[in-house]
């Protein structure tokens, strides 16, 4: 949810304090930054994530419907 808007996941209220010091403690302070969103008239949000040392990565938000329920599937490019 943090990428999805736009907040930087290793401060998210969300999650508990152990799990953002897990984050920190793993990937640094600033573990990722969202560069740029686009949203496509089909609903999905592409996103194109900095995860540092000037490497980025691609990714694609997929809303759906599980078990009655809205829900969204992360799909993450692995080229």
């Amino acid at each position: 949810k943090a990428l999805r808007e736009g907040r930087d996941p290793c401060a998210d209220a969300a999650l508990s304090r152990q799990a953002r010091a897990d984050l920190v403690q793993t990937f640094g302070g600033d573990a990722v930054s969202l560069v740029e969103t686009f949203k496509a008239a089909d609903g999905t949000t592409k996103l194109l994530v900095d995860v540092g040392k000037q490497q980025r990565v691609e990714a694609v938000l997929i809303p759906q419907t599980t078990r009655g329920k809205p829900t969204t599937t992360l799909c993450v490019s692995s080229q």
